[in-house]
């Protein structure tokens, strides 16, 4: 948060930055929530339903939520794909298919990757207007707006 508030400048003095579990602490009234690569660590979508309408409700008139995350295909052939994709990255960065899958599996305890499909409808129920603008299997960045 730090480097953010140094990024920011004085423009730091306009943003809330909250530490904490998102599943805990209170959200302020703002016009924007963001989110890169944590959602995923709600374990259920009933909860994070819960979290997607306590966003909306935290976010002002045209507020927005946004998303990046894994968030895979719906169907099995999709969902094996794109998984096929992500362990091919982790081979990569990890050395070998078999590290790079073995990383995948020590994240299951924690991660919960929704597909695509549930992910809009999840914050449909919310209450959001959902787009996509950006996609690339198996990643996405989801937007909700509060209209």
């Amino acid at each position: 948060m730090a480097i953010a508030r140094t990024r920011l400048g004085r423009r730091s003095r306009r943003v809330t930055m909250t530490a904490g579990s998102f599943l805990k602490e209170d959200l302020p009234p703002c016009d924007a929530i963001v989110a890169s690569y944590a959602l995923h660590h709600i374990r259920t979508a009933r909860e994070k339903l819960a979290f997607y309408k306590r966003c909306y409700s935290a976010l002002r008139r045209g507020g927005v939520l946004i998303n990046g995350d894994c968030a895979p295909a719906s169907t099995p052939r999709g969902f094996a794909r794109d998984l096929d994709v992500w362990f091919t990255h982790l081979a990569k960065t990890f050395g070998t298919p078999g590290k790079g899958q073995r990383v995948y599996e020590s994240w299951a305890d924690e991660d919960t990757y929704l597909p695509l499909a549930q992910e809009i409808r999840l914050l449909e129920r919310a209450g959001f207007d959902v787009d996509v603008p950006w996609r690339r299997s198996p990643f996405a960045v989801i937007v909700g707006a509060k209209v």
